[in-house]
């Protein structure tokens, strides 16, 4: 297993894994598994490594205000 990343260079972690024999580009919110030799080793691939990309996944958090936002008003006299 090697594993790059050089945000400089490339925005993506690089991974590379011995079995299958795959290399993951891991981006924010996108993956790209490429080096297959059939589609059962992509199938592998992501479950190997969908556990630790679950654990470290950013979750986003909305704020929702519920009351509404005051608009000034000119009245003309």
């Amino acid at each position: 297993m090697l594993v790059q990343y050089e945000p400089e260079l490339f925005p993506g972690l690089i991974y590379h894994m011995k079995q299958p024999k795959i290399v993951l580009l891991i981006f924010a919110g996108k993956i790209v598994i490429t080096g297959a030799k059939v589609r059962e080793d992509t199938y592998k691939a992501f479950e190997n490594t969908s556990p630790v990309l679950t654990e470290f996944r950013k979750v986003e958090q909305w704020c929702v205000s519920l009351t509404p936002k005051s608009k000034n008003k000119k009245s003309v006299a």
